[in-house]
């Protein structure tokens, strides 16, 4: 089983104001409005911590010769005065713990796991947004942004590391 992570990212500008269409040479969410940091898949939780370190570093120096910086918070809700099409809606940037290959974990049996371990109260979200299927496996999609990545780590190699 491989693992990987993936957090997502407000950016702000200069001013401090949100910047509500990520740049296309980014690495971004579907909509396009957060940015991503994603880490390599490893079999070993440790690899994909560095990973995910390297890959945070390269893109905070990206997003800075653009004159932006990286936001870490859980939710944003943008203003109703702004003219965007985001106006007046609550956004949220998570976190994403990624298993991968044919030995991934069951998902509804590691998602109730990993809810009790985070302290994830049921019904925070559907179960249908608690995870997303993948070509090659799926994703937790139930951590905020803010969650601490070296707890995280220590979770996948005690609960799933054999």
């Amino acid at each position: 089983m491989t693992f990987g992570y993936e957090c997502e990212y407000f950016l702000r500008d200069d001013k401090g104001e949100i910047v509500y269409n990520v740049p296309i040479t980014l690495p971004h969410d579907g909509a396009g409005s957060l940015v991503e940091v994603r880490s390599q898949a490893f079999e070993c939780p440790y690899m994909v911590e560095a990973s995910f370190t390297v890959a945070h570093v390269e893109l905070a120096v990206a997003v800075s010769k653009l004159g932006l910086r990286l936001w870490n918070i859980n939710e944003y809700h943008y203003p109703k005065e702004k003219p965007h099409s985001f106006r007046g809606l609550k956004e949220t940037a998570g976190f994403h713990i990624h298993f991968g290959g044919p030995d991934a974990p069951p998902i509804p049996e590691t998602v109730a796991k990993l809810d009790k371990i985070f302290g994830i109260a049921p019904g925070r979200d559907s179960f249908y947004y608690s995870y997303r299927p993948k070509t090659w496996g799926w994703e937790y999609r139930r951590l905020p942004a803010t969650v601490d990545v070296a707890n995280v780590t220590q979770v996948l190699i005690k609960e799933f590391v054999k």
